[in-house]
């Protein structure tokens, strides 16, 4: 069996930053760091205890401020953001505590001052200094940080963290990446991708985009700036994929739907998830079409045979068969390819395994009365599971454990309903 990526190496990869500090004080760290030297932009200054502010970060702010601000311009600011590098760990943890975050958890922003605060973790590239073989580190940790940045300055303050909120900061950092990091991006998002969609299709309960706006944390009514307790809860949704679907300005999704998501506040959140349900298949076909998009792409272009293995596999999960492109030469899998959209551009495959069983479910729903009839179909769908099996991830096999609950949901919804 080949992993694509499981959803905690994503994570790691990403260097999420951290949302809503707990700090008490409305005044700027900036006062905190002894360097006088600032670099000024249009869109953001640069603080920092080096002998001198590396311009190269600077550089790569401005670019990441200018490119949100353009993709969603309701960002946008009157002044430059504050951002402050601290190269000393010890600097970078003494102020992280004051703020009530975990140092370990990375760059955060000030939900009070504004101010972004960096680690010297980031790129050697982006402090003028040579990358080190094998270590080369990915710029997506300051995007998440500057979109929150700037998303924390349009949010209302008793808004409560959501999937979405998160997620939204990991989609603008694949998006939104630097040519240095392009192609992990692409990989990143594939995988992204891959792991919604299994949960889909294996069966998963419906209404997954609406769960983007479940709260991540059980806080006070001071979430935002207040002190307040947070107990993580499991992720129920892929929320990168969710902020991608929604800000997709090809889909005819409502005007102003993603922007509304991020900024409601927690009485217009059951509303909104309300409106979300509606969008359901939708969203559903969306990942599957976006994924086999992003398959067909690795499987054209990716030089590496181990990733063009990996996207055969997820393609086999999809389609019930391997395009057998993986091992070919780069003419044939682009024949091979080219045969292949025409078909599925005249019939697209199915979202969840259990639709290839829908007449079975359909005829087993009126009768209510055959447990043989439930265990036969349950062996069907594991034995054509098997068939298409190659792609795995960490969820995979619970979610092949639960398919009696998923094929009970399916007899519930397609149940005739009583008079």
């Amino acid at each position: 069996m080949m992993s694509l990526r499981s959803k905690t190496l994503l994570i790691v990869a990403l260097g999420l930053s951290s949302l809503g500090c707990q700090s008490q004080s409305t005044h700027s760290d900036v006062a905190k760091v002894p360097n006088t030297e600032i670099l000024k932009g249009n869109y953001s200054s640069l603080h920092s205890d080096l002998p001198s502010a590396p311009p190269e970060l600077h550089k790569e702010l401005e670019r990441v401020h200018a490119a949100i601000v353009k993709k969603l311009p309701w960002l946008k600011t009157t002044a430059p953001l504050p951002t402050i590098l601290l190269a000393g760990p010890e600097s970078f943890k003494k102020i992280a505590q004051d703020h009530g975050m975990d140092p370990k958890q990375g760059s955060f922003s000030c939900t009070v001052s504004g101010d972004l605060i960096l680690p010297a973790e980031i790129p050697p590239r982006l402090l003028g200094s040579p990358e080190i073989a094998g270590q080369s580190q990915s710029g997506f940790g300051i995007i998440e940080g500057v979109f929150q940045q700037r998303l924390e300055r349009s949010i209302p303050k008793n808004r409560p963290f959501t999937w979405l909120e998160q997620g939204s900061a990991r989609y603008m950092a694949l998006s939104l990446a630097s040519p240095e990091d392009e192609d992990e991006a692409k990989k990143l998002l594939r995988a992204e991708l891959a792991l919604e969609f299994c949960a889909i299709f294996l069966g998963g309960p419906r209404g997954r985009l609406s769960k983007a706006l479940d709260k991540t944390f059980a806080t006070n009514a001071k979430a935002h700036g207040g002190p307040a307790k947070r107990q993580r809860r499991q992720e129920p949704v892929t929320p990168s994929v969710a902020a991608l679907f929604l800000n997709e300005p090809f889909e005819p999704l409502p005007k102003g739907l993603f922007k509304e998501c991020l900024t409601a506040d927690d009485k217009a959140l059951p509303g909104l998830k309300k409106r979300l349900l509606a969008l359901d298949e939708r969203y559903e076909r969306y990942v599957r079409d976006r994924l086999v998009g992003s398959l067909f792409d690795a499987l054209a272009t990716e030089k590496d045979p181990i990733e063009r293995n990996l996207a055969d596999n997820v393609l086999k999960l999809i389609l019930g068969k391997s395009s057998g492109t993986a091992n070919q030469n780069p003419s044939e899998r682009r024949r091979i390819l080219a045969e292949l959209r025409a078909e599925l551009s005249q019939s697209a495959p199915p979202t969840r395994i259990l639709d290839n069983f829908k007449a079975s479910i359909q005829r087993l729903a009126k009768s209510r009365s055959s447990r043989k009839g439930f265990d036969s179909l349950l062996r069907s769908v594991k034995k054509e599971l098997e068939r298409r099996r190659g792609y795995y991830n960490n969820s995979y096999d619970a979610a092949v454990r639960d398919l009696p609950k998923a094929i009970e949901r399916e007899l519930k919804r397609l149940t005739p309903r009583r008079s």
